[in-house]
């Protein structure tokens, strides 16, 4: 209840509200699911992430229906590398009916060193880091023009 009078309240002076929702899949995630206007959900090239985002498809259904309406999300790829593993990952998502995003985010130490130093990534010595950065946020921006039009 407090997460969903907070969002409102943001909504109200803000254009754009970002919520960095925990990986469980408990009560918050459903709220969370059910107060955006955009999923972005991150997954690893792992067989793991692939289980674990079964469990979550099953809760993102059980939001559309209770909301009654689509939901947007998008898949990002998270510490890529170009496997067969990978290939296959993004075969299975592709199968899901939600997009999986052009851009991905490959596995750079320098994300992990970026924090540690109290930086985003952007601002860090890594330029092909500051590059898949900048991709993304040309993409995001593109896929929530697109959204807010159809609002």
């Amino acid at each position: 209840m407090e997460l969903s009078k907070n969002v409102k309240h943001l909504n109200q002076s803000h254009e754009i509200v970002i919520i960095d929702g925990t990986p469980s899949l408990s009560q918050v995630t459903s709220k969370i699911i059910l107060l955006a206007d955009l999923l972005i959900i991150p997954i690893l090239p792992s067989g793991l992430d692939i289980w674990a985002t079964e469990k979550f498809l099953e809760r993102y259904q059980d939001a559309v229906q209770q909301k009654e309406e689509s939901i947007p999300a998008r898949f990002l790829i998270n510490q890529n590398q170009t496997t067969n593993l990978s290939k296959e990952v993004l075969e299975v998502l592709e199968q899901t009916g939600i997009p999986v995003l052009k851009s991905t985010l490959k596995s750079r130490v320098s994300y992990r060193e970026a924090v540690i130093k109290g930086l985003g990534v952007y601002e860090y010595k890594d330029e092909k880091a500051r590059f898949e950065i900048a991709e993304l946020f040309k993409e995001l921006k593109s896929v929530i023009q697109h959204i807010s039009k159809r609002k």
